[in-house]
């Protein structure tokens, strides 16, 4: 079996006051870093990768305006990743947390990533933001995608998209988050 697939993630764009955007600037600086631990790191090198960890955990909690809290939005932006499942991707997992989203998948013949990341993103972007009566910008410009390397990588993509919201103490099982392929599995089994 040949194991295919481009994890991405992308966030909401957040739209809050000079203050509140800085861990969004710290959490961009901090990422693009290799995180580094272990014997011989200097502690400077340590304190980044603990800010990291914070960071990560302060966006998993939907800390600010976390509007995909509301399970319409989340809905919005469930259905509009599944629709062309099967069509113009294989999605492997799916995960829409409080303010980003993961998810796993292979591209089709014909069809590129960027394309795919763009119709999600526009789309959802609308519908969303009539939902909220507002207007502008929903999703910030960039992701984050890498091509999986073997068997082991694609399964442990999978077990972090679909744990997210469980490291994050949203749920207690991967499958009580209502918006992940882990939910829908076990709706299918039962």
């Amino acid at each position: 079996m040949v194991f295919t697939g481009v994890p991405t993630s992308f966030r909401r764009r957040r739209d809050h006051p000079d203050g509140d955007v800085q861990p969004l600037r710290c959490a961009a600086t901090i990422f693009a870093e290799p995180v580094v631990s272990g014997p011989g790191t200097s502690p400077e090198a340590r304190s980044r990768s603990g800010d990291a960890e914070r960071i990560q955990v302060y966006l998993d909690r939907g800390h600010g305006h976390a509007w995909m809290n509301d399970p319409q939005i989340a809905s919005i932006i469930q259905d509009s990743i599944l629709f062309f499942d099967g069509t113009r991707y294989k999605l492997h997992a799916l995960v829409v947390m409080p303010n980003h989203v993961h998810a796993l998948l292979t591209p089709v013949t014909g069809w590129e990533l960027g394309e795919i990341l763009h119709s999600w993103k526009s789309y959802t972007a609308t519908e969303c933001n009539k939902l909220l009566r507002r207007n502008g910008e929903f999703w910030q410009t960039e992701t984050f995608d890498r091509f999986i390397r073997d068997e082991k990588h694609y399964y442990n993509a999978i077990a972090y998209i679909e744990n997210n919201p469980v490291k994050a103490g949203l749920c207690e099982n991967p499958e009580d988050w209502p918006w992940s392929s882990a939910r829908r599995r076990k709706e299918k089994k039962d």
